[in-house]
């Protein structure tokens, strides 16, 4: 990925990948016969791509998943799949951390020692 973007780091990743896309477009349009090329936006769902592809519509709606609320709806999947790994995993060990460090503090300040 570095090369594809001439950085040598994530920040410089960053800073060229808009431009490095644009240049690739540019490339692909000049390349690539009109005929053979679809420029598609995923707003325009099914037509366009169906057309391109000699296809028929399909019966089922055009997925949707770049979308922002269902990123979100996965995003939060993801933190909840992965708090509740992190649960099973770690959790009866926190336990174990916080009830010795309780019992240590009660018998020092209940002077139990």
């Amino acid at each position: 990925m570095l090369g594809f973007f001439q950085a040598r780091n994530g920040a410089e990743v960053r800073a060229n990948a808009r431009r490095r896309y644009r240049e690739h477009y540019e490339t692909l349009r000049r390349i690539v016969p009109k005929e053979r090329l679809l420029e598609f936006k995923l707003e325009d769902g099914w037509g366009p791509l169906c057309k391109f592809l000699g296809e028929e519509v399909p019966d089922v709606p055009f997925p949707r998943v770049n979308e922002a609320a269902e990123f979100k709806a996965m995003k939060s999947k993801w933190i909840r799949m992965h708090l509740a790994s992190f649960q099973r995993r770690y959790g009866l060990f926190i336990v174990g951390v916080v009830v010795v460090g309780l019992s240590a503090w009660a018998i020092t300040a209940l002077g139990l020692q």
